[in-house]
């Protein structure tokens, strides 16, 4: 039987985008340093906090998706889709 060992393929690698959350009426500006079919790694400004939950847009590429938070390390973030 096989057994497909490979790592998600990565679809955009290094964007511009946004993060939006509620309660906060302005998006984030981020770099998408990578987006595969299960999630994403972004930056942003490490003095900002996010929540669990925020949606992820990238301009140019219609991508507009649910995301949680499941790591960080400094300005960096590893988003997994919600849905």
């Amino acid at each position: 039987m096989f057994v497909d060992r490979r790592e998600p393929s990565t679809r955009i690698v290094f964007g511009l985008g946004t993060v939006a959350f509620e309660g906060r009426p302005d998006d984030i500006d981020c770099i998408v340093w990578g987006t595969t079919e299960t999630g994403a790694t972004i930056e942003v400004d490490p003095e900002v906090s996010l929540p669990y939950t925020v949606r992820l847009r990238v301009a140019g590429y219609s991508f507009d998706r649910l995301c949680v938070v499941v790591w960080r390390q400094g300005r960096k973030l590893g988003l997994d889709y919600a849905c």
